[in-house]
């Protein structure tokens, strides 16, 4: 599909689709389009910077499609208590893992890692094999990362390397239509092998703060520029949880310190950005520029208002 300069909310809005599914589709291949070609030169201007080696703290900021940067990576290293070591080293796919930067700065930081990034975008997974190259040569001893390109309802744990030890996810799931499909996959991707009797994961996730009063302009801001369809409350999410893994699988569910962080996190990233518009139209053009300042004014404006929050989660995949 040809895709041509960024839209606005308003003319996505107005755009004919043969189908929801096909609109949807559409919305998102568009957010990745600009994504990327954002990314791209972002790198081009970081590898001129550095000519020699890349490390994981320079890219902080410019390949990271989730909040607080690498604070979020070291969030889900402590939640799930990793500590490989050469006797026991492990394995960690990252689900949705965009530019990779989540598993990379894994590997900078833990030795005796594996990191394994899927993501659906083919042009994700060859940026951060560039980035990769640049930036292995800080990896801690015995650590590494590989970037897959895939679909992961279309994809097995083996076609991915797996078993795995650990599961990460970082704003990835909020893009999905089906919580129920989503989440049986994940178990699925995630079934431990003997003799391990369960996989962990920690994930990142928006919700709605309130099912009943959001207004259909919001839901269609959900939609059309956050590229979220069908959000669900806490309490909806935590009953999608427990039916899938059990009730006795989630360890750590938190809501309201998530939403506070990310409130004040998209407020200041929204100002930043502002502060430096006239840099990044002079970079990247005005319409990807322009796609950014509605994308993260849309966001700023819609936890400012309590439609939105975030959660994190801990969970246990355990072994059948």
């Amino acid at each position: 599909m040809a895709i041509g300069p960024v839209e606005t909310a308003t003319t996505s809005r107005g755009q004919a689709m043969e189908s929801d599914g096909e609109r949807r589709k559409a919305l998102l291949h568009n957010m990745y389009w600009y994504r990327t070609r954002w990314a791209e030169e972002e790198v081009k201007l970081l590898e001129l910077a550095k000519t020699d080696e890349i490390s994981s703290a320079d890219e902080e900021g410019l390949t990271s499609q989730h909040y607080l940067g690498h604070t979020a990576v070291r969030d889900a290293i402590e939640a799930l208590h990793m500590q490989p070591s050469r006797e026991h080293p492990i394995k960690v796919l990252d689900i949705g893992g965009g530019l990779g930067s989540t598993v990379r700065h894994m590997a900078s930081n833990l030795p005796y890692l594996k990191g394994i990034s899927v993501d659906i975008s083919e042009s994700f997974a060859n940026l951060a094999e560039q980035i990769d190259r640049k930036e292995c040569a800080s990896y801690r001893e015995g650590s590494s990362t590989k970037y897959i390109a895939a679909d992961i309802f279309n994809t097995t744990q083996a076609t991915l390397g797996g078993p795995f030890d650990y599961g990460v996810s970082l704003l990835c799931f909020c893009h999905m239509d089906s919580k129920r499909t989503l989440l049986d996959k994940v178990k699925e991707l995630l079934q431990p092998a003997p003799p391990r009797q369960s996989c962990d994961l920690y994930f990142e996730d928006l919700v709605l703060l309130h099912r009943n009063g959001v207004r259909e302009a919001d839901r269609e801001a959900l939609r059309d520029v956050v590229a979220c369809p069908a959000l669900c409350t806490v309490e909806e999410y935590r009953a999608e949880l427990e039916s899938v893994f059990g009730k006795d699988s989630i360890k750590l569910l938190d809501c309201d310190r998530t939403t506070r962080d990310w409130k004040v996190f998209t407020k200041s990233r929204f100002a930043i950005f502002e502060k430096n518009f006239d840099r990044h139209v002079s970079v990247h053009g005005e319409d990807i520029a322009s796609a950014y300042r509605t994308f993260y004014g849309t966001t700023a404006d819609l936890f400012d208002r309590g439609v939105i929050g975030g959660i994190r989660v801990v969970l246990s995949v355990l072994a059948k």
